[in-house]
């Protein structure tokens, strides 16, 4: 993830530089339309424990998920029972990569607002998996998912330029967006770090569909390459979903107005 990050900077930057000495003007306003690519990340996940033998015993009271069984050699049953307040963080061993691409139309007016929308398709794959948990017990035990999915939907956006007389020109902005997440695959299991073994569990019978509304702050930065293409590079800072994104940008001005 970092080298493919880092790339798309560098490909941002030595197009910036050979395009220096053409001089072409500010975009100042107008309509365009755009095509980005870019990567998203998953952040920290938060797990849930389940512990075997734990100081304070489920209240029979309270509805509580059936206890988590292993089954050692020697038919040795050990049974691990879910606690509250005991959820901790971490990052998976292999981080996701959701690759990203979007159409997007857009509307540049001369006070350097800019608002527009678009379409978007992502496809990508997560595993929940840690390499080394860094939990507060040393028997435990917790649930893990390893899923591939499709994301496709509509997007709005809105930015504003800083340095509306210059050719780079940072910008910052917000973008909603709505879109329909399919889950193609799905493997559930429960990791036993103490004894390094896991079990897998039942698996759903069909892919399933479900609606995610998301909010992503951005950040970034737009070249004038000539005076109707421009390279641009965007930034998530922060996402309702919980994860990072970098896009490369290519635009072209339809109109002048």
């Amino acid at each position: 993830m970092q080298r493919t990050l880092l790339g798309l900077l560098l490909i941002f930057s030595a197009t910036a530089l050979s395009a220096q000495r053409r001089g072409p003007e500010a975009y100042h306003r107008g309509v365009s339309i755009a095509v980005e690519l870019g990567l998203e990340t998953e952040r920290r996940e938060t797990y849930s424990l389940f512990l075997r033998n734990p100081p304070v015993l489920p209240n029979p009271e309270t509805p509580q998920p059936p206890p988590i069984l292993l089954v050692r050699p020697g038919n040795d049953t050990l049974r691990y029972f879910f606690q509250e307040d005991t959820d901790f963080s971490g990052r998976p061993a292999r981080r996701t990569q959701r690759y990203n691409f979007q159409v997007k139309l857009e509307k540049k007016l001369l006070s350097g607002m800019e608002f527009g929308g678009g379409v978007f398709f992502s496809s990508g794959s997560l595993d929940t998996e840690l390499e080394n948990p860094a939990a507060p017990f040393d028997d435990f035990a917790y649930r893990v998912s390893k899923v591939d999915y499709l994301k496709y939907g509509v997007s709005a956006i809105l930015k504003f330029h800083l340095f509306q007389h210059r050719r780079l020109q940072p910008h910052l902005g917000i973008q909603p967006l709505f879109h329909l997440e399919r889950v193609n695959a799905l493997e559930r299991s429960v990791i036993f770090p103490a004894y390094g073994i896991e079990h897998p569990v039942a698996l759903p019978p069909d892919p399933y569909t479900f609606f995610v509304l998301d909010l992503r702050l951005l950040c970034g930065l737009s070249y004038s390459l000539t005076d109707r293409f421009l390279l641009g590079l965007n930034a998530v800072g922060f996402s309702a979903t919980r994860r990072a994104y970098l896009g490369l940008e290519w635009k072209y001005r339809l109109t002048d107005y």
